[in-house]
């Protein structure tokens, strides 16, 4: 895998030189620009300009969507920089394909939990979908259906309601829609017996996830993500959350899909646990997570890139800036959805409709990974400012 990872970022360069140093392009006062043209069925459009101002704006975006902002800190910071690049690897990936059709896998389902109040009541958390993965995949999904680039979201039944909604919202009052595709998984009944509940699950899903494959290998999916999507471990083949929960039971394994077929393969976690972690060595993962639980939650499937961030959801908006950036014909339209309103818009939507709750907390209410949503407000404009400026963290 590291050889083949290493082929690929060769290879990359040289595209990309190579686009730089095309006919007609001029190198002057330090500045590499170029101009190249690609078709489609109806007509031909810029690539705009490939500066090295652009490149470096696009390793400040990542260092920025890097942040581990966790409070306590997750330990992410050995992770991200084991992947430093990868950004520009997956956004050139996707820029460079002539006619790219991609599709997103997300959702989290948040398991039930009791609290016991010190005046004796019980609280009840949790058991909805996680405010992580909804609001970044509905960001990313809006900006590229915009742009023109055909878009489909995949999750399982528990994650319908949330992912649909924040879709849904995103994607409002830009005349475009995106599909959302379900695979059936129903949550255990704990009143009824479990035997052989499970391996049913399973098949169902399975013969679900073969007809989803078959339908894009037809519509030629070029590459497919898994954003804030957990996956079998590497300990023992179940998924698990990052305390170190078994989720098998609120867990379709859409892995599966996105194994299946030769698409580009695209991922962002920020716990060590999701889909793509698996192209981390393990012994990284277990020493960087301050939990401790980085040994029994490391994920086992590969990316082709991966994008570690300090929460998922801003590994979407960091995606369309980078692309903005190699695209600049697509980035009014890629960009449009990018503001504080339409952010909070869009998590509002999850909670109420969903219903989604954040991941640590277990309640319903306008934050994410243990931070209020003003929080995520202010790293979205930090991400403008890099994308416009270059300018490092503040």
């Amino acid at each position: 895998m590291k050889f083949s990872r290493q082929i690929i970022r060769v290879l990359l360069i040289l595209i990309l030189l190579a686009f730089i140093c095309s006919s007609g392009d001029a190198i002057s006062g330090g500045e590499i620009s170029t101009q190249t043209q690609i078709a489609d069925s109806s007509a031909k459009t810029s690539r705009g300009n490939l500066s090295a101002e652009a490149l470096q704006r696009i390793r400040v975006l990542e260092s920025v969507c890097a942040q581990d902002l966790a409070t306590p800190p997750r330990g992410i910071g050995p992770l991200a920089e084991k992947v430093r690049g990868s950004l520009l690897e997956a956004a050139s990936s996707l820029a460079m394909t002539l006619k790219p059709s991609v599709a997103i896998i997300t959702g989290f389902w948040i398991m039930r939990n009791e609290i016991k109040r010190p005046d004796g009541t019980i609280e009840y958390l949790g058991d909805a979908s996680e405010t992580d993965g909804p609001v970044g995949t509905a960001h990313l999904a809006a900006g590229l259906a915009h742009a023109g680039i055909p878009m489909r979201v995949v999750t399982d039944k528990p994650n319908e309601s949330a992912v649909r909604a924040a879709l849904e919202e995103a994607t409002s009052g830009i005349g475009v829609t995106v599909p959302l595709e379900v695979v059936p998984w129903d949550l255990p009944n704990e009143s009824a017996p479990a035997d052989g509940t499970l391996d049913k699950q399973m098949e169902k899903a399975r013969s679900s996830i073969a007809s989803i494959v078959e339908q894009w290998k037809l519509i030629k999916i070029t590459h497919v993500m898994a954003l804030e999507r957990v996956g079998p471990a590497r300990s023992d083949g179940r998924p698990h959350n990052m305390a170190g929960a078994d989720v098998s039971k609120y867990t379709a394994p859409l892995h599966l899909l996105y194994e299946a077929g030769g698409w580009t393969k695209l991922a962002v976690g920020d716990g060590g646990n999701e889909i793509g972690m698996g192209s981390l060595d393990m012994k990284l993962i277990n020493k960087s997570i301050t939990n401790g639980k980085g040994g029994i939650i490391a994920n086992a499937i590969p990316a082709d890139y991966l994008q570690v961030c300090g929460v998922s959801n801003w590994g979407g908006p960091t995606f369309l800036f980078a692309l903005a950036l190699l695209r600049p014909d697509m980035a009014e339209q890629l960009l449009a959805g990018l503001t504080p309103e339409k952010d909070k818009a869009i998590l509002q939507a999850a909670v109420e409709k969903g219903p989604a709750v954040d991941g640590i907390r277990g309640t319903r209410e306008l934050s994410v990974d243990n931070m209020d949503w003003v929080k995520h407000a202010e790293l979205l404009k930090q991400l403008w400012k890099a994308y416009r400026k270059g300018n490092s963290i503040n």
